[in-house]
């Protein structure tokens, strides 16, 4: 679990703290409301829908705490019903103002049809206004949830290559060649989540495959990746022991990896992380191409 779905879930439980001590104040006012389309609708009404609605919403957050396997519907009805919860009181009253105006423009033209028009239109609107808000919402929320979930990945890369680091300098060379290839998993998955390569709800074990069809490092480095996947087979099953050279190859080209993933995070005129980064090759000579998808920033260079 992020820390992003943390604060959510943190922010729910203090909602529904705040809705119970209320909940002495709802008995006496609860009864006020209006009504629309020949539905009453009372504060009451709205204090038991969002009630309702942010302890369903704690639940489906809470199983995210008993399970590091995300799963995916959970998440979508706590989001959903979090933005509810959200839209709800601004729509209450929105929705209070048109039945208001409505009852003026109705009484001034003395017409029951001129009051339901209004009532019909401007619902109409406030449907329309508020499906655009939610839409704003639950893109903000993935936006969050992406770099709080990159945020995370860069944690887990920086400790699992102080680990391999540590493990090789010890002399458990088949460890830190695991650890190295475990913090090269992570560098690439940050990095295409990062970049919208690949969703950042799931880890992908095609990384390697993605990296290269798309022709985002160079073929060198790919080689080179392909060398430290197959030292860490070797390491994991123990079909031989890794030599101290082979440990320290290992953990060369993981160093220049993470810092090729890490020199190109964002465009250096907007600030944007749009940036994508293509390779290509004619003859012996490589060509890598830097641009951002926002403001066209473009820059090519050979390799």
């Amino acid at each position: 679990m992020n820390e992003f779905t943390k604060e959510k879930l943190a922010f729910v439980i203090g909602l529904v703290a705040i809705l119970f001590t209320l909940s002495s104040l709802i008995e006496s006012i609860g009864h006020i409301g209006y009504s629309l389309f020949g539905f009453v609708l009372t504060i009451s009404h709205v204090y038991y829908f969002i009630s309702i609605s942010l302890l369903i919403a704690v639940y489906f957050y809470g199983i995210r705490f008993i399970t590091d396997r995300y799963i995916r519907i959970t998440e979508i009805i706590g989001d959903y019903l979090y933005i509810i919860v959200i839209l709800t009181p601004p729509v209450y009253i929105a929705l209070f103002l048109v039945v208001a105006l409505a009852n003026i423009f109705g009484n001034l033209f003395r017409s029951d049809n001129t009051r339901y028009i209004i009532e019909v239109v401007l619902t109409i609107l406030i449907g329309i206004l508020s499906s655009f808000i939610w839409e704003r919402i639950r893109k903000i929320f993935i936006k969050k949830e992406k770099n709080s979930s990159v945020q995370q990945l860069q944690k887990k890369e920086t400790s699992f290559f102080n680990r391999a680091e540590s493990l090789f300098n010890s002399g458990n060379f088949d460890l830190s060649v695991v650890e190295a290839f475990k913090t090269i998993e992570i560098a690439a998955q940050k990095y295409l989540i990062d970049h919208g390569y690949i969703e950042y709800r799931k880890p992908n074990s095609s990384w390697l495959k993605i990296m290269d069809e798309k022709k985002l490092i160079p073929s060198q480095i790919i080689e080179d990746l392909q060398f430290v996947r197959n030292q860490r087979n070797l390491a994991a099953h123990a079909v031989e022991p890794i030599s101290y050279e082979k440990a320290k190859e290992v953990l060369s080209i993981t160093s220049k990896f993470l810092a090729l993933m890490s020199s190109i995070n964002s465009c250096p005129v907007c600030g944007s992380l749009a940036i994508k980064l293509e390779y290509s090759k004619e003859g012996n000579i490589e060509m890598s191409r830097a641009y951002c998808g926002d403001c066209g920033w473009e820059e090519t260079s050979l390799g």
